[in-house]
């Protein structure tokens, strides 16, 4: 399965130690040098602890950089590079999924016909595959709640949270 990834799911689940759930979900994860660049290069001259974690994952093969030439989107507006290059990345691709937690990034691709998955998407299928257990996903998805760090609006964790208590 192809799937592309943006900064924010990436940073997500770094920051909650979770980065193992892309790997068992999809196997390796595409990621555009530009988003490389903004979650790995930037982040650890920041001293980000997640994006030394990160870029492990990068060594170890669970996610791959990739170039890529921004030909569909052009300047698309109301975008950041990374975003354009993610979902440039994704139509090249095929994938299946683009990882994007950003509300008008995930618009564009949607308008690109691109399928979008956000951080609680993830947690949520994880749970549904049996790879977190619904106390596993509850605690992320507080732990989400509680975190300045970590850029999800409370009433999506909320909708994440009544979205686990239907799979009961």
């Amino acid at each position: 399965m192809k799937v592309v990834s943006n900064a924010g799911p990436l940073i997500a689940l770094g920051k909650l130690g979770r980065l193992d759930i892309l790997r068992k979900l999809y196997g390796t994860v595409l990621v555009a040098e530009e988003v490389y660049e903004e979650v790995v290069t930037s982040g650890v001259a920041y001293g980000a602890p997640d994006a030394y974690l990160i870029r492990e994952y990068f060594s170890e093969g669970a996610f791959e950089k990739r170039q890529v030439e921004i030909v569909e989107l052009g300047r698309e507006a109301r975008i950041e590079d990374g975003e354009r290059a993610t979902i440039e990345l994704a139509l090249r691709e095929g994938a299946e999924f683009v990882l994007i937690d950003d509300a008008v990034a995930r618009g564009v691709a949607e308008k690109h016909g691109l399928r979008v998955k956000g951080t609680l998407g993830v947690l949520l299928e994880a749970v549904r595959k049996g790879i977190l257990t619904m106390d596993e996903g509850i605690i992320l998805i507080h732990q989400i709640k509680r975190r300045r760090d970590i850029w999800i609006r409370d009433s999506l964790c909320d909708l994440a949270l009544e979205g686990l208590r239907r799979l009961k």
